[in-house]
């Protein structure tokens, strides 16, 4: 279950269910948000600046571009955890895992502490984790509209 949504009073009946309250859950971002996307569109910086932070910014989103990835952010998404849990809650390997990490920690979405032999990551600005959740909260709109809300959700 969704962190936000847990304890909160939501029993959830089936994946549908499930569903439709992390929508919800995701649409109340929308709110606190567009008032981002005007700073966005009248940033003041000068075009040399523009096109490196627009360079970074396309780098960065290549974490995005991989389902492992994806999930391995939602999970930290609760906290920081080691390598062996996230690989166990995931079902891949250690290497994978550590190899999903290193490019994560590459384009600074996370940040790891050591802690005996134990290397615990997390992320590194909540702000990525919205960014996250407005895509699939664009994503499930769209779904919506079509009247294609994800087939798969629907079964147990």
């Amino acid at each position: 279950m969704p962190p936000g949504l847990r304890g909160r009073g939501f029993p959830l009946r089936n994946r549908t269910d499930a569903t439709l309250r992390i929508f919800r859950a995701m649409l109340k971002f929308r709110n606190n948000i567009s008032m981002h996307f005007k700073e966005y569109a009248t940033m003041n910086i000068g075009n040399e600046d523009q096109e490196r932070i627009f360079a970074l910014q396309a780098r960065f989103c290549g974490i995005f571009s991989n389902v492992a990835r994806l999930k391995i952010l939602a999970l930290l998404a609760k906290g920081e955890l080691c390598v062996g849990d996230i690989a166990g809650e995931l079902d891949l390997s250690m290497s994978a895992v550590s190899q999903h990490l290193a490019v994560m920690k590459d384009r600074r979405a996370v940040a790891q502490r050591r802690e005996g032999q134990n290397v615990y990551y997390r992320v590194r600005n909540r702000k990525f984790l919205r960014g996250s959740l407005l895509i699939r909260e664009g994503i499930l709109e769209e779904l919506e509209k079509s009247g294609r809300i994800l087939g798969s959700a629907h079964q147990d």
